[in-house]
């Protein structure tokens, strides 16, 4: 006997039920440390989540006017601190599957209130209305993955980065968006099986507002691919008398596993020089610099010139006695022709983002022999 065959919508409806009774069960039973508790509310993260990862999101219509469109009305209720037709209570909430509109909320509805009512109703809004919100939002709640970091799937793997500025709302994203690039590059550096990761493990610690500035719309630019990364945004805007609004911003980045291998990838083959390990710079690196930087070192043996020297990983090595190393390729033959050619040359760096002062790379130690 052969299986039904499966009802996408049939099933969503069931886990948006199944849905609505764990959050149920959240709100009713807020004890801590109760184990029961704390079960549901894991049980309820779970299923957020994978909801989540396929494409559905909830929304809370409570305090919003009524349509017809996005709520369905189970009942009406007068409230003083609500304004007739606009949603008092939420009995479940509403789903979007794919950004178009899947089960609308279940609210109940303030009802219509006599003349002399409303005449005060709306004299204590208008007064109100004077006084500043206390915070402004882009969505009435925040959303899971703020309060509960995602986990890595099979297909994707995601990166929060976040920002605070005050009064410029599209500079504080941009903030964000460059602030996934520093979260990436903290994934890289703790991967075990990417050999560079040691360089990275070093450069982490650099990374600042400052230094990321640009650098995601770099990274999209010389890297179409990227393109394909989804991005959700959460921002509140909080005023205070101190510091005016203050907008606190966090931007969720869902970035396909392929595109992220293919970026790591891009860092090319590994080079070697006199006990000395390199690859390319990279793409997350060019999009910081803005710019090709060279050689990345990753790995530098003991008692080697390269090591004399002073260079360790994360450095990226920019010139070779002013020849400039746009690659670890390039990087190894130009050290390879001066090695060759000259009893000691300069390496000019750039070490944690700074360009470091040249040094000099002796053929063989000063004052005696040596590798």
């Amino acid at each position: 006997m052969t299986a039904p065959p499966l009802n996408v919508k049939s099933l969503l409806n069931g886990l948006m039920d199944v849905m609505d009774n764990l959050e149920r069960a959240v709100k009713e039973d807020s004890r801590e440390g109760s184990g029961i508790a704390e079960g549901v509310r894991a049980i309820h993260k779970q299923m957020s989540d994978l909801l989540y990862k396929n494409g559905v999101r909830s929304f809370n219509a409570e305090g919003q006017p009524f349509n017809a469109e996005f709520h369905e009305a189970v009942g009406n209720v007068y409230s003083e601190a609500v304004p007739p037709k606009h949603v008092v209570r939420v009995i479940s909430n509403g789903y979007y599957h794919n950004d178009k509109l899947f089960r609308p909320a279940r609210v109940v509805v303030s009802t219509n209130r006599k003349q002399k009512d409303d005449a005060g109703w709306h004299a204590k809004r208008t007064a109100a209305k004077k006084k500043p919100a206390a915070a402004e939002r882009s969505s009435v709640n925040r959303p899971s993955w703020l309060m509960n970091a995602p986990i890595d799937s099979r297909d994707y793997r995601f990166f929060v980065g976040k920002s605070t500025e005050n009064n410029n709302l599209e500079k504080g994203k941009a903030e964000a968006r460059d602030a996934v690039i520093g979260q990436i590059m903290a994934a890289i550096s703790a991967d075990r099986s990417i050999p560079f990761a040691v360089a990275y493990k070093q450069l982490a610690k650099s990374v600042t507002p400052k230094v990321l500035a640009g650098s995601w719309e770099r990274l999209q630019k010389n890297h179409p691919n990227v393109r394909k990364v989804q991005e959700d945004c959460f921002w509140e805007r909080v005023r205070s008398e101190i510091s005016g609004n203050v907008y606190n911003i966090a931007i969720l980045m869902a970035v396909p596993r392929a595109v992220f291998d293919g970026l790591v990838k891009s860092h090319g083959e590994v080079e070697r020089w006199a006990g000395m390990e390199m690859v390319d710079a990279g793409p997350f690196l060019e999009a910081i610099l803005g710019d090709k930087p060279g050689g990345l070192v990753y790995d530098v043996r003991d008692h080697t010139m390269a090591e004399r020297a002073g260079l360790r990983p994360g450095d990226l090595i920019r010139q070779v006695n002013n020849m400039l190393a746009q690659d670890a390729s390039g990087t190894r033959r130009l050290l390879g022709r001066m090695s060759l050619s000259k009893p000691k040359f300069q390496v000019t760096f750039m070490r944690d983002f700074v360009d470091a002062p040249p040094t000099t790379i002796f053929k063989r130690r000063p004052g005696g022999g040596g590798r």
